[in-house]
């Protein structure tokens, strides 16, 4: 049976990082706990490289597309839109 992988945010894993930061503070450098802890930090700060981060032209694009369409809407409330106009309205492209 398979388990599901839960989806951990950015926060909770900065969290997690500086929670083991602490613990390793408080711990003698040359102990075994140490040696644990510090692999726990370099697995959650991976993790925390891979996370995806979203680009900032796709956060263009959408708020593009959200304007022309509030735009088009505040047109259409005192005139009448052609099918021609809703072209205008950008396709957002997310890769």
């Amino acid at each position: 049976m398979k388990r599901k992988k839960k989806k951990v945010t950015k926060k909770e894993l900065r969290e997690a990082i500086n929670r083991l930061t602490e613990e390793f503070n408080a711990v003698p450098p040359d102990s075994a706990e140490a040696v644990r802890i510090a692999g726990n930090i370099k697995t959650l700060s991976e993790a925390l490289d891979k996370c995806p981060r979203i680009k900032g032209d796709t956060v263009v694009a959408c708020g593009a597309t959200v304007m022309t369409t509030a735009m088009l809407l505040a047109f259409e409330r005192n005139n009448c839109i052609t099918s021609k106009v809703l072209s205008f309205i950008p396709k957002i492209k997310i890769h």
